[in-house]
């Protein structure tokens, strides 16, 4: 039956168009209404919050005047009373009088109220003189306190407030206010100084209610906290540097903050005012929850109304929104129902058929025309069958059988012939029907070219083919399972790999052939893979079928769903690597015999170093002892000689630790600032008298860029440039030997070249190739000439690299050398670090109230011997202690000033030693100790403290460092 054409009604936009523009200038006009009542109610809140605030600060500002003013009150009060005591001591009678006269006259109502402490006048070396509150006072001395230090050291100090602490005798808190005392030329002859009690201000704050959460303080203008509340003891005296209080003051002596307090995290709205002309400052500061608390309130209950307001006129809204809407499709539902089935079948890509039960067309749909290239006119009434493909009719009546004998649907595929009479591909869905013309039972069908699908299906089949080809000739194990685990396909090479048939491992779970204590590691790794880690390599062990245990590397790729993007396959290539892994092994076992050799040698080295420092301490050590004594020309020749011997055989000892540092990678670089000027002064001095002696101009230069500080490590850079230069001088006759240093800036930080030329003996190439090697020379003859271990410029060059430097040198034989270190080193804005002076040895009786008492535990008799001579002419009283056991009795039964530990020794070695006085009851157990040991490797110093001990000495001894140290820890200013 011919189709006939629909002709659609024109739909309905005016009306669309009409209920849309409604719409919008309703919501136009509700959103402008809400914007204007919450701006309203916006400012009215802001306006309110603002006035809140400035009551706040105002009450606040209220109360600091006051307590300012009551604190300023009393302070000067209690001022003009130690003024008062300044001037009746310039009369003489004063002092003639009995004390009690006196103390009437000195001391007036205000050296006796509530908060005050005692008036003492303190004579000139802080000795107490009177007491306003004992007729007899006790012999004290304040010489070390800050308030009279201050007046002492100050000609004009004036009034002097102290920080906060704890009184000796009443173990209360309080602060000290002093005044300087003058003799009548103008000289120093002591001070007046009277405590306040910090519970005055106690008294003070806690008349003043700040709310909930509030806070009154007291701070000096040095930036220190003398008293807060809420009251916590921990707090008074601590420094307040950095504070916005402090750089608010020094814009304004009155004002006001809002800060968040550090000790409780609360936010705090605070006045502050200076306390009259004292150094004080005082803050009264309010919890911002408390200020806002009654505008918080009135807030919410605007903001709930406002709220409300809001959603009541957005409900309204959509509801008028939404019945317009309704409207407007009520208008085109009948339109659009008129056209719906009309236009499905005009314009739909698969073809839509009525057919009879005897196969004759009674409707076709126009995607005829793309699908067959017939008008549906031309098809209408014709039989279905004839267009089917002679070998697929038989499967379409099948299927029309099927509808007959009652299925509900049926579905086939088959080729179809096309008008151009080529045939195609398609899928026809069939349903039986009722014609509600007719009434008869009809076939209605739905018809799809399905050409591309059998196009793509036939491509995956060769796909699949060429798979199966490729994975039966490769060498590798393949595997494609579900993501669950179970295989569906196992490539051939099992057989090599694994000594399985395929078919036995299709099906099987995952890990079957796995071994045992790998699964766990291989379902872990599994489970990371589809979780997404990027590493698709699992590695484990695989049990063979002959038992044989191999390892294999699985490469795994996953096989998504281009759909729905689902995991839906897992394709495995495993590889046998157990011969890698058995070079892995050996390669494994090669690096540990390599570390163990290395610390063997470490362990040598120490041990070595210590053998050998210990009979060197006393050598050194006695030899210095003996210059110290009168000897003749040839005697001091000789033992010069003895010291001189010493001092290089230390010096190799020292290069073979650094050599044996690095090469461990115990060495490590320290980072702070230094100048290369003081360096390069430094190494300068050291060589100069040498470079005299052979009449070799020495010179130096450091350019503007280089001078700047710089981080880095200042010994080991100064080690580095000693090395050169020494050699220079060393290996040159005449001449001179020049050192510069320049730098280039690179953004923040300096590229510097330290350059050393000399007009020495020079060297070839094959000199130059072996220059930077272990013990050796550019050549043997040099050697044997000029002495020398050839450690010095090895040292030197992997100093160098672990700064990421470099080093060259050009040079020819006979034309000297040029050695050039390049490196780069960031700038910095700090200061240089300064190195310590030895001190001189000093006696250690003067300053003292006793001779300082010492214990030396050490079982070498020759160490014994130096150590007690060098202590005992410093004025110390020494005992000798044989072992640690010794050591540890000599503590208990008497009270010494320091002991001086020897690290190895019998019974019990210093350390346990230590660790046993470090576990004494009594207050013996806090006595000082120095370390005395011969072990110098990298990490000895921080053993030895980590063991309890306080200070380090490493042996041979420097007399001059060792009683530095002594003096410093016994005077209680360790450095």
């Amino acid at each position: 039956m011919p189709t006939t054409e629909a002709t659609p009604r024109p739909p309905t936009r005016t009306v669309r168009r009409s209920g849309a523009q409604q719409s919008r200038a309703l919501i136009v006009g509700a959103c402008l209404m809400v914007a204007c009542v919450t701006g309203v109610v916006g400012w009215s809140l802001w306006d309110a919050r603002q006035a809140a605030l400035e009551r706040a600060v105002q009450n606040a500002q209220n109360l600091t005047s006051a307590l300012a003013h009551d604190v300023d009150r009393n302070l000067e009060s209690y001022d003009l009373s130690l003024q008062g005591v300044i001037e009746g001591l310039k009369f003489d009678e004063v002092r003639t009088v009995s004390p009690a006269l006196r103390d009437q006259i000195l001391f007036d109502r205000a050296a006796s109220a509530q908060f005050l402490g005692s008036v003492l006048v303190l004579g000139a070396r802080g000795e107490t003189l009177i007491d306003s509150k004992s007729l007899d006072p006790r012999s004290m001395t304040y010489e070390d306190r800050d308030y009279f230090r201050i007046q002492r050291d100050n000609d004009h100090a004036g009034l002097f407030i102290s920080a906060p602490f704890k009184s000796r005798q009443t173990d209360e808190w309080e602060i000290a206010l002093s005044r300087r005392l003058n003799r009548q030329d103008g000289s120093f002859a002591g001070a007046v100084v009277g405590t306040l009690k910090l519970a005055f201000f106690q008294n003070l704050f806690d008349s003043v209610d700040t709310g909930p959460n509030g806070a009154t303080a007291l701070f000096s203008t040095n930036q220190t906290m003398i008293i807060r509340k809420p009251y916590n003891e921990g707090e008074w005296g601590r420094s307040m540097l950095g504070s916005n209080l402090f750089r608010q003051y020094g814009a304004s002596k009155t004002g006001s903050i809002q800060y968040r307090a550090i000790t409780d995290g609360v936010e705090r709205i605070a006045a502050y005012q200076q306390v009259g002309k004292f150094p004080l400052i005082l803050t009264v500061a309010v919890a911002r929850d408390t200020v806002y608390a009654e505008w918080r309130q009135k807030a919410e209950i605007v903001g709930a109304a406002l709220a409300f307001t809001i959603l009541l006129t957005v409900a309204l809204l959509i509801f008028a929104t939404l019945e317009l809407r309704r409207r407007g499709l009520a208008e085109q539902a009948a339109l659009e129902s008129e056209t719906r089935y009309r236009l499905l079948a005009d314009n739909s890509s698969d073809l839509i058929v009525l057919v009879d039960l005897d196969g004759i067309r009674r409707f076709v749909s126009p995607a005829s025309r793309t699908l067959y290239g017939y008008e549906p006119e031309e098809m209408m009434r014709s039989d279905m069958f004839g267009a089917a493909h002679p070998d697929d009719q038989p499967l379409l009546a099948a299927a029309v059988e099927q509808l007959r004998v009652g299925a509900e649907s049926a579905v086939v595929e088959l080729r179809a012939r096309r008008k151009a009479g080529d045939y195609i591909w398609v899928e026809s869905h069939m349903r039986l029907v009722l014609d509600p013309l007719s009434g008869e039972a009809r076939i209605l069908g739905l018809v799809r070219d399905v050409s591309r699908r059998h196009a793509i299906e036939q491509a995956v089949r060769e796909s699949e083919r060429q798979f199966r080809t490729l994975t039966d000739s490769v060498s590798d194990l393949i595997i494609r399972s579900t993501p669950t685990g179970e295989r569906r396909y196992v490539s051939p090479s099992c057989r090599i790999v694994l000594g399985y048939e395929p078919h036995d491992l299709v099906d099987a779970p995952r890990g079957s052939f796995t071994h045992p204590l790998d699964r766990d590691h291989f379902e872990q790794r599994m489970a990371a893979i589809v979780a997404g880690d990027e590493d698709k390599v699992i590695t484990s062990r695989a049990i063979r079928r002959d038992g044989a245990v191999i390892w294999l590397e699985a490469r795994m790729s996953l096989v998504h769903d281009t759909g729905t993007g689902a995991l839906v396959e897992i394709v495995s290539v495993i590889r046998d690597i157990s011969q890698h892994k058995a070079i892995e092994e050996r390669l494994e076992r090669a690096r540990l015999e390599a570390e163990k050799a290395s610390r063997l040698k470490s362990e040598f080295l120490a041990n070595m170093s210590h053998e050998i420092r210990t009979p060197m301490n006393g050598i050194i050590g006695m030899t210095g002892l003996l210059l110290g004594t009168p000897l003749d020309s040839d005697q001091r020749r000789y033992a010069d000689a003895v010291r001189i011997s010493a001092d290089a055989l230390l010096s190799v000892i020292n290069d073979i630790l650094d050599l044996s540092k690095l090469e461990a990678g115990k060495l490590t670089l320290e980072i702070v600032p230094f100048g290369f000027a003081a360096i390069v002064a430094d190494c300068i001095e050291l060589l100069a008298a040498k470079a005299a002696d052979k009449g070799i101009n020495l010179t130096a230069e450091v350019d503007r860029r280089a001078r700047q500080t710089h981080s880095g490590d200042p010994t080991r850079l100064r080690q580095i440039i000693l090395n050169l230069l020494s050699n220079a001088v060393k290996f040159t006759d005449r001449g001179f030997v020049a050192l510069q240093v320049s730098a280039e800036a690179d953004g923040k930080a300096s590229r510097l070249r330290i350059r050393v030329a000399d007009s020495g003996i020079g060297m070839d190439a094959a000199g130059k190739a072996k220059l930077f090697r272990k013990f050796e020379q550019a050549d043997g003859s040099v050697a044997r000439r000029f002495g020398g271990t050839g450690l010095g410029l090895a040292i030197s060059k992997q100093l160098i690299d672990r700064m990421d430097g470099r080093i060259d040198v050009v040079s020819e034989l006979g034309q000297g050398s040029v050695f050039t270190a390049e490196l780069t080193l960031p700038t910095t804005d700090a200061a240089p670090s300064e190195r310590a002076p030895l001190a001189e040895p000093q006696a250690a009786t003067p300053g003292y109230d006793r001779p300082r008492k010492i214990l030396v535990a050490e079982d070498n008799q020759i160490n014994q011997l130096l150590v007690v001579t060098l202590l005992e002419e410093a004025g110390y009283l020494v005992d000798v202690a044989e072992d640690g056991l010794e050591a540890l009795a000599a503590i208990q039964r008497g009270n010494y000033d320091l002991v001086l530990m020897d690290a190895q020794m019998p019974n019990m070695d210093g350390l346990q030693a230590t660790r046993a006085i470090r576990d004494l009851a009594d207050d013996r157990r806090r006595v000082p100790i120095i370390a005395l040991t011969a072990n110098a490797m990298a990490g000895d110093r921080e053993h030895y403290i980590a063991a309890g001990m306080d200070d380090y000495l490493s042996k041979p001894l420097d007399a001059a460092v060792m009683l530095s140290m002594v003096q410093a820890w016994v005077a209680g200013v360790p450095s």
